[in-house]
């Protein structure tokens, strides 16, 4: 199995309020990763609006959720599309 690493890290959208944002992470193998964060007790426009960002497909291929994470006040939905 070959090593994956990250190639490149960004944040593509962040909330006025500083609530909710959505980053982009990119991997040596091709693999996207979205991630929608968002604070706990966050509104639902900050929650709508970070949810926008994260695309349907990529390049054709359809973004699938594949974790979802509650951690220290925080909630993670992690959207990917494989190499």
């Amino acid at each position: 199995m070959d090593h994956v690493e990250v190639v490149s890290e960004e944040t593509l959208y962040s909330h006025a309020s500083g609530r909710a944002r959505v980053d982009l992470v990119m991997y040596s193998d091709g693999t996207i990763e979205y991630g929608a964060w968002v604070q706990t007790g966050a509104h639902t426009v900050e929650t709508s609006a970070a949810l926008m960002w994260v695309p349907h497909y990529v390049n054709g291929a359809p973004l699938t959720l594949v974790e979802l994470i509650h951690d220290d006040g925080l909630v993670g939905m992690i959207y990917r599309r494989a190499a």
